[in-house]
């Protein structure tokens, strides 16, 4: 089984904000996320506090579980944070901007010369996270490879995944967390705070959430080569 996802170092970039538009460009810090050796900074802590685009409040309808792992683990795929909302929008303003055009307006890009490059945060969906992973690498969990290494864990039923493990659906029932060190760090919605949970835990959790035909299954951590979610 592979490892842990690659995390990138830091770098520096150059950012417009909206609030900036006409001056000068402003530096940005691009710090990647923690990676699978720091998870455990991330329990207690609500989504307010991992996306700096402001995808996410406290209380809010969006459940935050694979936006949580995508921002710890630096996962860009399908739709994205930093798609959803504009870029430091008030936390009341709940105006969503999907296009490039819009949110090239908004701001929310840096300058690689003179050229403007969209600002890229983290996926948002369970499903796009595990369909992108190749199938030789992700399936049943009690049929994982290796039952110590670091991977992802995911919970849905079993109408919202294929027979052959390959596709799971955009069914609302559907988690993800990660699984390292014998503990699942994942996003309580209920609780709004990412919490770690024991494997036992995880699955009667969400045995009681989504009843008797809840099953679970396994992904590699994705190698996300040089990306960098930003985060504050």
């Amino acid at each position: 089984m592979a490892g842990p996802s690659k995390i990138p170092g830091s770098s520096t970039i150059s950012s417009v904000p909206a609030a900036a538009a006409k001056k000068a460009a402003l530096p940005i810090t691009c710090i990647p996320g923690r990676g699978v050796s720091g998870l455990a900074e991330y329990v207690g802590k609500s989504v307010e506090s991992f996306c700096p685009f402001g995808y996410g409040t406290v209380k809010d309808k969006p459940n935050h579980c694979a936006h949580f792992v995508c921002h710890a683990l630096n996962i860009q795929v399908g739709v994205l944070c930093s798609g959803l909302l504009p870029w430091k929008k008030p936390s009341g303003d709940s105006e969503y901007r999907r296009s490039l055009s819009e949110n090239l307006k908004d701001g929310m890009y840096t300058l690689d010369g003179k050229e403007k490059k969209q600002f890229r945060g983290a996926s948002t969906r369970v499903n796009e996270v595990y369909n992108s992973i190749d199938v030789k690498s992700k399936g049943d969990w009690d049929k994982r490879p290796d039952p110590g290494a670091d991977c992802l864990i995911y919970a849905t039923i079993s109408g919202n995944i294929s027979a052959d493990r390959a596709t799971m659906g955009g069914q609302e029932n559907k988690h993800i967390g990660v699984y390292s060190g014998d503990k699942v760090y994942n996003y309580s919605n209920s609780k709004d705070v990412v919490v770690s949970d024991t494997v036992a835990v995880f699955q009667a959790k969400f045995i009681g959430n989504y009843g008797k035909t809840t099953i679970f299954l396994w992904s590699v951590i994705p190698d996300v080569g040089d990306a960098c979610v930003h985060y504050g």
